[in-house]
């Protein structure tokens, strides 16, 4: 492949990143604006159209591992599990 082919797949990536990122803010604009109809209705599910829309609050528990690695750096080295992974960073 040559640098020109290298250059019009790089520029694609860009657009196609811009795009998507445009995507993601809008979706989640959306669904903070549904959210924020649900809670006042004060409802946490209800039917609408084709679409059954919940908006619960639950608690869920989070494994520190930063916090973790710090208080107990021994243990943590034995069970953590080095991987390899190849990354390409476009900047």
């Amino acid at each position: 492949m040559s640098n020109e082919e290298m250059t019009l797949k790089l520029n694609e990536i860009s657009r196609a990143k811009k795009q998507f990122n445009k995507l993601k803010a809008k979706i989640e604009q959306l669904q903070d604006d549904l959210k924020q109809e649900m809670i006042s209705r004060g409802q946490e599910e209800e039917i609408i159209g084709d679409y059954t829309v919940q908006c619960i609050t639950y608690d869920y528990s989070q494994f520190d591992a930063k916090q973790f690695k710090k208080e107990h750096a021994r243990l943590y080295k034995r069970y953590a599990v080095p991987t390899t992974r190849r990354r390409l960073t476009i900047r």
